[in-house]
């Protein structure tokens, strides 16, 4: 018999860690808890294509904010992370130039808050 997994909760309060190391480049990583189920397949992958339109390629809307519109980024990702049964984190990750960093963090929080209230729209999902 297996036992039951521990209960999972995220903090509610948002907060910022800075670590500070001589490297080429600043990594930027937000994460947060979802109410999201990984068994419920269809919220599942509605989940998946919108997370590709905030961060699937060059047409996405990380990367548009950070590289184009900032100049600020090597590459940003996102993803949902399941632990367990029960609970799935959401993470953003974006290598950003030392400069621009705190810019960088800024346009990550917006982004996500307005894709967040807005959703996707027609034409994201067109292609």
């Amino acid at each position: 018999a297996v036992p039951a997994g521990p209960e999972i909760s995220f903090r509610r309060d948002a907060r910022t860690v800075v670590v500070e190391r001589d490297v080429a480049q600043t990594i930027i990583v937000l994460a947060g808890g979802t109410g999201l189920d990984p068994r419920d397949t269809h919220t599942t992958n509605r989940s998946s294509l919108a997370n590709s339109v905030l961060s699937g390629g060059p047409a996405s809307r990380l990367f548009r904010s950070l590289r184009e519109d900032l100049g600020a980024t090597y590459g940003s990702s996102s993803q949902f992370v399941p632990f367990g049964d029960g609970a799935v984190a959401f993470l953003i990750s974006s290598a950003v130039d030392h400069a621009l960093a705190q810019k960088a963090l800024a346009t990550l929080r917006e982004g996500y808050g307005r894709f967040h209230r807005e959703g996707v729209t027609e034409a994201e999902l067109a292609p």
